[in-house]
């Protein structure tokens, strides 16, 4: 024990001779340093504030450096100064303080979105919105069903004819088929009997037989002057979907049938083959309907074209109440996707309106919520530089959609593809407008409160009127007068506004269809412009009524292309690209325009 301890106490001598100390030791030092440096500190301080004195008295006064030092941890902060002897006349005077200057008040950033922003838009009244009887409605049932009673006899009817006269005949033929119908590529999916060649014939005959063993009508989803859209399922019997899978339409052509006497009635045969030949030519887009097959039958002039099912049309939802702002907004901006699409691959649609853009609700696993996805269908009347018109440019579109160079201009020369593509963007802004605020923006009544004309009545598609015209089918010179009559009512809208005003070409032009009746003249207090920005900021943010309008100029030049629109800037904020922005990058689009992902919701 003895031993051990006088061991420990040699090595405490060694260590302390060889200059290391204890843990005191340190802490002492520490102490003393940090005091000294507090010192210094405090010194410093007095010096500083001894000088502050003397230089504000300016000579001949007495600082108290106790009262100093206690003002200048005191709640004013500013020394008091104790002046012992009066200041001579002729000392000078200290130069005043400058006044601080005033800060200004936080700068309060206007609210991007409107009131009740969410909540739905209002329903719209139209002259025929008053309650069907139960004889109408009767009426019309039947009328539905008959109209489906006639589809599915006529495919039934072509698919039981012998497809070839021999087996070997037949074998080839549905080896045709099953060839054209696995196709990667959709324009072998069109069965078109053009060519009058048996071969073709019979092929076609076999595809309508195989769609009629695959798929089996339903409820008629739409009825129109054009066509009717029949729902179609696949048949739990059959295990191919050679048709696409799901759901899908059934777009048939009318008037049914397409040739009454030997005399063709109407133009379906060449209106659906338009729009099949566009459809498949285009590469596939979310934001653009779908074709899945078409049969098309020259010598019944008659055709029948299976496309996606895309849900219910806008303007429909949007008379009904069913849409709020926020809705609209997407649903544009997804439409505008479209727009693009078909621009970039030479496609002009001509035919952009509420009717043409299906809403469907977003299934429950998409990757960004938002309520709706929309589908622009209906490209029946959609240009091509390769594909010659039949009629006068003014012919093609809906009355009030049209662009003011459709009219009155002559776009059915060599014109180039992207000045054509700016008649598109008019019409999104006359649908933008329908939408938002529940109004026809041209040729309507001046009254707001006013209804509508219903969608049948109001928006025709003119070159079917045309061409019935041309058969005497329908009409005459009756339809001719009307046609031309609104034609000069919605051009005396447009022109009704200061900053719509005509080219010397359009007003020759003008007075050439019109005659000397004299071009309508400016009479609204206010200018287009001003009034769509005014009239969609109440539901919609200011730099999205902004676009809007530039969409509305006269001139072509200056409205913002497909592109242009998309990249507006503030017009889309909080508005997600989902599925859109998904399918560009996996297709290897190039200059697609998406907005950051900061900004999406």
């Amino acid at each position: 024990m003895t031993t051990e301890w006088w061991s420990g106490a040699g090595l405490a001598l060694a260590l302390a001779s060889m200059g290391v100390v204890s843990g005191a030791a340190k802490a002492a030092k520490a102490r003393a340093r940090r005091d000294a440096r507090r010192a210094a500190v405090e010194e410093k301080r007095r010096e500083m504030r001894a000088r502050f004195a003397r230089e504000w008295a300016g000579g001949g006064v007495v600082v108290d450096s106790a009262t100093v030092g206690s003002a200048a941890v005191g709640p004013v902060g500013a020394a008091r100064v104790v002046d012992s002897s009066p200041r001579p006349e002729s000392a000078p005077r200290p130069a005043p303080r400058p006044a601080p200057r005033p800060v200004p008040p936080p700068r309060v950033r206007e609210d991007y979105y409107p009131r009740n922003y969410d909540d739905l838009y209002p329903a719209v009244s139209t002259s025929k919105r008053s309650k069907a009887s139960s004889a109408t409605t009767e009426r019309n049932e039947l009328r539905r069903a008959r109209r489906k009673e006639q589809r599915a006899k006529y495919f039934n009817l072509v698919g039981s004819r012998q497809h070839g006269k021999s087996r070997d005949e037949r074998e080839r033929v549905i080896a045709e088929f099953e060839r054209k119908i696995a196709s990667p590529e959709p324009m072998e999916w069109l069965f078109d009997t053009a060519s009058g060649s048996p071969f073709d014939a019979a092929v076609f005959g076999y595809a309508a037989k195989s769609l009629w063993r695959e798929r089996y009508l339903d409820a008629l989803a739409g009825d129109g002057a054009f066509s009717d859209v029949f729902l179609t399922h696949q048949s739990s019997k059959v295990a191919a979907q050679r048709f696409g899978a799901g759901d899908a339409v059934l777009k048939c052509s009318n008037p049914f049938p397409g040739v009454v006497n030997g005399g063709a009635v109407g133009d379906g045969y060449r209106m659906g083959k338009v729009e099949a030949t566009t459809l498949a030519s285009v590469p596939t887009h979310p934001a653009i309907v779908r074709i899945y097959a078409a049969f098309l039958e020259k010598s019944r002039n008659e055709s029948y074209l299976l496309l996606s099912a895309a849900g219910k049309d806008a303007h429909t939802m949007r008379e009904n109440g069913e849409l709020t702002p926020r809705d609209v907004r997407s649903a544009l901006r997804r439409v505008l996707h479209g727009v693009r699409h078909c621009h970039s691959h030479g496609v002009v649609h001509r035919d952009i309106k509420a009717g043409n853009v299906l809403l469907s609700p977003t299934p429950a696993n998409a990757r960004v919520k938002t309520k709706y996805r929309a589908t622009l269908i209906d490209f029946g009347v959609a240009k091509q530089a390769i594909l010659a018109d039949q009629s006068h440019c003014s012919m093609y579109g809906t009355p009030g959609y049209q662009a003011p160079e459709m009219l009155l201009g002559d776009m059915s020369g060599k014109v180039d593809m992207d000045e054509y593509a700016k008649v598109d963007m008019f019409a999104f802004g006359v649908t933008a407008f329908f939408l938002c605020t529940g109004k026809e923006l041209f040729g309507g009544s001046a009254d707001e409160n006013a209804p509508n004309k219903p969608e049948a009545e109001a928006k025709v598609k003119r070159v079917a009127m045309a061409f019935w015209r041309r058969d005497g089918d329908r009409g005459g010179d009756d339809d001719a007068s009307e046609e031309d009559a609104s034609d000069a009512l919605i051009l005396s809208s447009m022109l009704s506004y200061a900053d719509m005003k005509m080219p010397a070409n359009h007003a020759r032009r003008f007075v050439e269809m019109y005659g000397d009746a004299g071009i309508p003249v400016a009479t609204a207090t206010t200018t287009l412009e001003r009034r769509v920005v005014e009239a969609l900021s109440r539901s919609q943010p200011k730099p999205f009524a902004e676009l809007i309008a530039a969409c509305l100029a006269y001139d072509a030049k200056r409205r913002p292309s497909a592109t242009e629109a998309l990249l507006w800037k503030d017009a889309w904020r909080d508005v997600a690209d989902d599925d859109v922005e998904d399918h560009s990058w996996r297709s290897g689009a190039s200059e697609v325009c998406f907005l950051p992902p900061a900004t999406t919701m």
